[in-house]
């Protein structure tokens, strides 16, 4: 599992172990498998493989959840719709009063939520991994740690941008997967007609000119 960041947004690797993150929970008591994957690709951002293996259906499969971003851990916020969020600015997440006191949110895409559920977790920085679906009322455990959640991902073959949800993360995952011109020719012609922000479509314009194939 690797994770790639967006052409245009900055971050560097942090060490703030004691910062805070929620309640009294730090940046210590994230897992040991969340920081290694920060530290050894980079801080927040795109998976590649994008699917997870479930039990139970979700709005993408009756047996998987389509995750195409993890959360970072940045000393600066930003709240444009379309980067990589904070793991540390935790109020950012539209549902983050909708989730338990002792749940951290690392992964948001309109209804779709994915927490660090550390309630009955057996040493502090061991919690299971939780999915919300809002909209369904949907709500069921996807691993029970960080390290068995990573364990579940996997390469599936849709085209991307992935059909159930047309989202900034989803289409930022469309363009790093892409590998050719025609693809990046077909989703710039897509987007110029869709309801995400222009300013976000001349930022992927730019990189393009930049580095046309800089795809994952």
């Amino acid at each position: 599992m690797q994770l790639y960041g967006l052409p245009f947004q900055q971050t560097e690797h942090t060490h703030l172990s004691k910062q805070n993150i929620k309640g009294a929970y730090t940046v210590s008591e994230l897992p040991i498998a969340y920081h290694n994957l920060l530290n050894q690709s980079h801080n927040g951002g795109y998976t590649s493989p994008s699917m997870v293996l479930t039990k139970q259906p979700t709005k993408d499969s009756l047996n998987g959840l389509y995750v195409p971003y993890i959360a970072g851990l940045y000393t600066q916020s930003s709240h444009e719709p379309y980067l990589v969020p904070n793991l540390l600015d935790q109020s950012a997440f539209h549902f983050h009063h909708a989730v338990n006191a002792d749940e951290i949110i690392f992964y948001e895409d309109h209804d779709r939520v994915l927490t660090l559920n550390y309630n009955q977790a057996p040493l502090s920085n061991q919690p299971a991994v939780d999915y919300y679906e809002f909209s369904t009322g949907r709500h069921f455990r996807v691993a029970e740690s960080f390290a068995a959640f990573l364990a579940l991902f996997e390469e599936r073959y849709e085209r991307l941008p992935y059909p159930s949800l047309d989202s900034y993360h989803r289409a930022n995952a469309a363009f790093m997967h892409c590998q050719s011109k025609q693809e990046y020719e077909r989703l710039f012609e897509h987007y110029a007609h869709s309801h995400l922000s222009s300013d976000w479509l001349a930022k992927w314009q730019y990189s393009y000119k930049k580095a046309p194939m800089h795809a994952s």
